[in-house]
């Protein structure tokens, strides 16, 4: 298994990085997320979709390769569920939403009488991170309609929606959805609390959320002189020296009982989801709530 959570480093970096450059703007800090905070929220009026698109094409087949393999792990592990949250699902949910990082973090909340696009803000930003954008002759990010309505048809419920703009994306119906700008800072990394299937097999899962300042992934031989709370929480855990493998060391505090007394957490996530098909995207969402969790921080 460390063997297996290993590898998953290199390959986030390369495409944490690459979304970066492709689709937004990044500072040094960010604040946990939040209503106020989020890039939904409020764009920016700095952004850096001008910057020449880098040759991505074997960083990215190898990172769908990887998707591909962790979707079919996370299907064939929930395959054999038996009541119970062991070991295999909390790293199985681990590995999945890291390699898929945006998934989950800007997935709409919505449910009952709530549709996903009753946020359209993040449903446009979901998108982005989902799909496979463009970008046009100005060097902006850009979504086609047609791929937009792909991410929409596998990852939900059918629903009806209008084509438009959002406070993130401006919207023409021979374009698609143009990027504006805005930033897109650190990253939320979830542990899974809880997991039922019903006799319909609906399964609800809910996560705990904790945030990471994306400067926390540089070591002190890389330049690396501030860590979040939650960072230098993970490097006391792992004797007071900076984790060779974060992700293996996150992990492996996620394994134990009270990770969530060493870790601040700042969201309680629960999502009702089907299994599907797809190669890339197992999951089918049927329902998402998120509580923000406001925590005093140095």
């Amino acid at each position: 298994m460390k063997k297996t959570v290993s590898k998953i480093f290199a390959i986030f970096w390369v495409s944490a990085m690459l979304f970066m450059l492709v689709a937004c703007s990044v500072t040094a800090y960010q604040a946990p997320d939040s209503p106020e905070n989020r890039p939904t929220a409020t764009p920016s009026a700095t952004q850096d979709l001008r910057s020449p698109p880098p040759d991505t094409n074997d960083s990215d087949d190898l990172l769908t390769n990887r998707q591909k393999a962790q979707a079919e792990h996370l299907r064939q592990v929930l395959d054999g569920f038996d009541g119970n949250v062991s070991d295999k699902l909390i790293e199985s949910f681990f590995s999945y939403y890291l390699d898929n990082q945006y998934e989950l973090r800007f997935l709409p909340v919505f449910g009952d009488e709530k549709t996903p696009d009753s946020d359209w803000d993040t449903l446009t930003l979901f998108a982005l991170c989902l799909c496979e954008s463009e970008r046009n002759a100005e060097g902006y990010s850009v979504i086609p309609t047609s791929e937009f309505e792909r991410i929409v048809r596998i990852l939900f419920s059918p629903f009806e929606y209008t084509h438009r703009s959002s406070s993130l994306f401006n919207y023409d119906d021979a374009t698609g959805y143009t990027a504006v700008g805005f930033g897109i800072h650190g990253g939320m990394f979830y542990r899974l609390k809880s997991l039922t299937r019903d006799e319909q097999d609906v399964w609800s899962a809910a996560f705990d959320g904790f945030s990471f300042d994306e400067f926390d992934f540089m070591s002190p031989e890389q330049g690396g002189d501030y860590y979040s709370a939650n960072m230098e929480a993970l490097i006391e855990y792992s004797g007071g020296k900076y984790p060779d493998d974060v992700w293996a060391a996150l992990l492996k505090l996620f394994l134990q009982g009270d990770y969530d007394d060493i870790l601040l957490s700042d969201q309680f996530v629960e999502i009702t989801f089907k299994l599907q098909d797809d190669l890339l995207h197992p999951l089918l969402y049927l329902s998402h709530s998120c509580l923000y969790i406001e925590r005093a921080r140095p």
